[in-house]
């Protein structure tokens, strides 16, 4: 499982990094360590992470125990942000934070393949709208296919079942409402919301430097995270940025 997750992660980091934007918004960021380890690596940067307004709460209380420590450099600028990703309104709101004539990148990390069918339309119909509305917004994100599921059962059947034991853990329909078969549907689904893949970075190219407790080979590692990749998606016609 950490091999999956850090891949992940650090693919998702390595796409934010090719675009070098100064200003991200991550929803539906819960715990996750990327915006406070962004803004001390970008001193001109704004940070705006978006999750359930408890949970940002708490997380705000545990940024604030940190830096009272003095354990934190100064850095860019980062706020906690309360927002449900199936509210446009609340979306909006956290887009007002910044400048929409430069560009912005949003990243959602490990939310999508657990949503129910109606919220899936209904985030992928609020990120159409933000993109529309702001066409510097690059939407970074991790979207995984059935087929994706597959190579993970067959090539790592203690780490596919360690992933089966979280999706019966939310209680959601993971597998059943997931709508992409495989990457060709991803790319359908992408064009019937008006957008378009302007880059994408493998998790297999990130897998090679992870640290980790137990020795994993990179044959293993490989077939781990097999073809899943990060997408980079832009609002209408690409214009790549790379």
């Amino acid at each position: 499982m950490g091999v999956l997750f850090q891949s992940r992660y650090r693919a998702i980091n390595t796409a934010i990094s090719q675009y070098a934007d100064k200003q991200i918004v991550e929803l539906a960021a819960g715990l996750s360590t990327r915006g406070f380890e962004w803004v001390q690596q970008n001193h001109d940067g704004i940070y705006v992470e978006s999750d359930l307004p408890q949970l940002m709460q708490r997380k705000a209380l545990l940024i604030r125990k940190v830096v009272s420590r003095g354990d934190a450099q100064a850095g860019g600028i980062l706020h906690c942000c309360a927002a449900d990703v199936c509210v446009l309104e609340d979306l909006l709101r956290v887009i007002e934070y910044l400048d929409t004539s430069q560009p912005i990148t949003v990243v959602t990390e490990g939310l999508l393949l657990y949503l129910s069918s109606s919220e899936m339309e209904s985030v992928w119909g609020h990120m159409a709208e933000l993109m529309r509305r702001s066409p510097t917004i690059t939407w970074v994100t991790d979207l995984v296919s059935r087929e994706n599921l597959q190579q993970l059962c067959a090539t790592a059947a203690d780490v596919a079942a360690a992933v089966k034991n979280v999706f019966a853990n939310t209680g959601r329909r993971v597998l059943a409402d997931n709508p992409f078969q495989d990457e060709d549907a991803i790319t359908r689904w992408i064009e019937r919301f008006g957008m378009n893949v302007d880059s994408s970075v493998g998790l297999a190219e990130c897998s090679g430097s992870l640290q980790s407790r137990m020795p994993v080979s990179q044959a293993d590692r490989r077939a781990i995270v097999g073809t899943r990749k990060i997408w980079c998606l832009r609002h209408g016609t690409s214009t790549s940025r790379c």
